[in-house]
């Protein structure tokens, strides 16, 4: 009875044993398919172009988003403007950042403001109704395309009651994004979403 008692705390002194060792071996093969897995070969050239890239797709982003909210509250304060106001459209055309301000039934531009340098007042301002240019009708189509791709079940997209969407198209190498953002009521803060 002593032996059977001594064999047994030798086979679990052993067990524990074993099991360390499984365990660092288990621990040390994670930690290497873990770092492993982590590597980017990526070089320091490659990294400041992406980086470049970010930065002038958000400045991009900030001049159409200024550009907009400008021409807006502008449009808002115009009583001709104001009484017909559909939406808006922003793009980009001849250095110049433009905004069009759309009649109810999207058919026509009710008024266009244009912004170089200075995006906090606009160079340039028509008030009259126009129809839409063939560039304008083809924005236009395209963000209408991505908004109803994107308004399938499938991907739950919903603006929160009370606040209304802003949709800001930018051309990406041969495609376009889509910023879908809504302006919260606090001070500089927004909620953005991404569609390419």
């Amino acid at each position: 009875m002593a032996e059977t008692n001594i064999v047994s705390k030798l086979n679990l002194k052993l067990n524990r044993i074993y099991m360390k060792k499984l365990s660092f071996l288990v621990a040390i093969l994670l930690f290497s398919n873990i770092m492993l897995a982590q590597t980017i070969e990526i070089s320091e050239i490659e990294l400041k172009a992406q980086l470049d890239s970010i930065l002038i797709e958000g400045n991009l982003l900030y001049k159409y988003e200024k550009a907009a909210w400008v021409s807006t509250d502008l449009a808002m304060e115009n009583k001709i403007v104001n009484k017909d106001f559909g939406g808006f459209f922003t793009y980009e055309e001849d250095g110049a950042i433009r905004v069009i301000i759309l009649g109810k039934k999207y058919q026509n531009c009710i008024a266009e403001y244009s912004f170089e340098s200075n995006f906090s007042k606009s160079k340039s301002k028509q008030i009259q109704s126009r129809e839409l240019s063939d560039k304008e009708k083809d924005l236009i189509e395209v963000r209408e395309k991505i908004l109803e791709n994107i308004s399938e079940k499938e991907y739950e997209v919903t603006v929160p009651d009370g606040y209304s969407p802003n949709l800001i198209l930018l051309p990406f190498a041969e495609k376009y994004k889509l910023y879908h953002y809504c302006p919260i009521k606090t001070k500089n803060i927004f909620f953005t979403i991404l569609y390419h």
